[in-house]
C-alpha cells in the first residue's frame, strides 16, 4: 500500500513539473504495476486530441486494461481505443501507404511511419485477442467495442 500512494505521488508531481514531457510521465504510469494512475491520466486524456507519438505509446497498454478486472479500467480503455481510433484511423492508414511508397531517406517520415506500424500492431494484437478480451465483459461494453472494432477492422486485414 505505501509501495503504490510513492508511486502515485511520484507520478502526480512529474505531472506538475514543467520540465517533463506527456509521454514521460505516461512512461512513468506504465512502469507502475498498479495502473490506477495510469488509468487516471488516460480519464484525463479522453477530451483531448490524441498524436501518435502518445497512441503508439498508450494502445499496447489498452489491451491489458480491457481484460483487466476492475470495469472502471475496461470503460477507460474503450473510451481511449474508440477516441484513439475515431482521431488517428486516418493518420494511421496514410502514415504506412505514403511512406511505403516513398524513395530516399526522410526521418521524420521513417519515425511517422514506425509510430504508424506500432499503432497498427497494437489494434491487430487487440483485435487477435478479442475472443479473450471481451470474456469478462457486460453487455454494453461488449457492444462498445464491437463498434470499436468495425472502425478499425480496414487497418488490421
Amino acid at each position: 500500500m505505501q509501495n503504490r500512494k510513492n508511486g502515485i505521488r511520484r507520478v502526480k508531481a512529474k505531472i506538475r513539473s514543467r520540465n517533463r514531457t506527456e509521454g514521460e510521465v505516461f512512461d512513468e504510469a506504465i512502469a507502475l504495476s498498479d495502473k490506477t494512475v495510469f488509468v487516471r491520466l488516460l480519464q484525463q486524456l479522453i477530451s483531448k486530441p490524441i498524436n501518435l507519438k502518445l497512441a503508439a505509446k498508450i494502445l499496447p497498454e489498452i489491451r491489458f486494461l480491457l481484460s483487466h478486472k476492475n470495469s472502471n479500467f475496461v470503460d477507460t480503455a474503450l473510451n481511449i481505443l474508440d477516441a484513439s481510433v475515431t482521431q488517428l484511423k486516418e493518420s494511421i492508414k496514410q502514415g504506412i501507404a505514403l511512406n511505403a511508397q516513398s524513395i530516399g531517406v526522410g526521418i521524420a517520415a521513417e519515425q511517422r511511419q514506425l509510430l504508424c506500424i506500432k499503432c497498427k500492431e497494437s489494434l491487430t494484437e487487440i483485435y487477435v485477442n478479442v475472443p479473450f478480451l471481451t470474456t469478462k465483459f457486460n453487455e454494453e461494453q461488449h457492444l462498445y467495442f464491437n463498434s470499436i472494432v468495425d472502425k478499425f477492422m480496414e487497418l488490421v486485414s
